[in-house]
């Protein structure tokens, strides 16, 4: 890495320490790699200071130009350097999405008694949410294959947010030892590795292997890769014609009603919210959904949005809508189009939830 090159070409008297953290306080930096006291010695020192409160690093991403300004100007004028305090990040129970007990057979009339199915540490867990009075915030952010952090009252969830991991990329080289993202080597250590197979009625979690051109969300616990999640590749895939939101003509009408096609798929209440009153928070978002694109990119061309056995379709199954985020119905294509083209002149009429009536 440059931090290691930087920090191996220079006196040791220029790492004059002014921060004082314990190894593994860097969430995103395990103690056992072998560029970690390279970077401890940065931080320490006020060279380095972390992209959020906690000191995130993130190691596998490109360093910018003016990142490496900063990093050089520390160096060279040690009264730029910058003393810090870093957050601890606590490290929650990370767990898998799968969706909906019995799902397939059970209908929206007995809502409340839907139970939902979540992997944490390779365990199956089973919960309620709450509706909070029929508005279903948490189903509405819930996407089968996500990885949340959940917040609980005993077996029932109150809310949801996805969790970030440490490090995200291909895997170009592995061993039982190691792997390497981006050009950096990760210790492999005594993570537990997963492969997330999404598909219709439910998604699949088993335990797996790296192997060259996986795509992975890795997540650290007490200063280590603890858990490794095999998943589908986001989808880079960005439209050849594209739209201007607010111009009011014709013709931009047409460009904005071109931009889903080629990657985004039809799925009945596509863009609707989970309970199928109105749309879903994609539904005012300006461009094309990453969900949209991913699920597109998941599929062939066997696809179909409707299949005979209710358990394996996506197909909503007696009104509610558990893939509302994979696609676009026809109502759901044409509010988002409209709302694309005219956004800046109209003023649309919003849910509580800041959904579109």
């Amino acid at each position: 890495t440059v931090v290691a090159l930087l920090q191996n070409s220079l006196p040791e008297e220029q790492f004059h320490e002014i921060n004082a953290f314990a190894n593994g306080t860097i969430p995103d930096v395990p103690v056992s790699a072998d560029w970690a006291d390279e970077v401890y010695s940065f931080y320490r020192s006020g060279i380095l200071t972390g992209m959020d409160q906690y000191g995130t690093f993130t190691p596998a991403r490109n360093i910018t130009r003016a990142e490496t300004a900063a990093i050089l100007s520390r160096i060279i004028f040690p009264s730029m350097r910058q003393t810090i305090n870093l957050m601890p990040k606590n490290d929650e129970k990370k767990s898998v999405y799968l969706g909906i007990r019995n799902y397939g057979k059970i209908s929206f009339k007995s809502v409340e008694q839907f139970q939902y199915l979540f992997l944490s540490e390779g365990i199956t867990d089973i919960y309620t949410i709450n509706s909070f009075d029929g508005q279903y915030p948490v189903q509405n952010q819930l996407e089968e294959g996500g990885i949340y952090h959940l917040t609980l009252d005993g077996n029932e969830i109150q809310d949801v947010h996805r969790a970030t991991p440490a490090l995200t990329g291909v895997v170009e080289e592995t061993n039982e030892q190691e792997f390497m993202v981006n050009g950096i080597s990760f210790p492999c250590g005594n993570a537990e590795i997963f492969s997330v197979d999404m598909q219709a009625g439910g998604t699949s979690v088993r335990p797996s292997v790296l192997t060259e051109g996986d795509y992975i969300q890795a997540f650290c616990c007490n200063g280590e890769i603890c858990s490794i999640y095999i998943t589908q590749q986001p989808s880079s895939y960005e439209p050849p014609i594209k739209g201007t939101p607010g111009v009011r003509t014709v013709k931009n009408l047409l460009m904005t009603a071109t931009e889903p096609i080629g990657t985004t798929l039809y799925i009945y209440g596509g863009d609707w919210n989970w309970q199928d009153t109105s749309g879903s928070r994609y539904s005012t978002q300006i461009g094309l959904a990453q969900s949209w694109k991913d699920f597109y990119a998941a599929n062939t061309a066997d696809y179909h949005y409707k299949n005979m056995d209710a358990s394996r379709s996506y197909y909503p199954f007696r009104n509610f809508n558990e893939y509302y985020y994979a696609g676009l119905d026809c109502s759901g294509y044409i509010g988002w189009e409209i709302y694309n083209c005219l956004l800046p002149i109209l003023v649309f009429p919003l849910s509580s939830q800041g959904n579109l009536l």
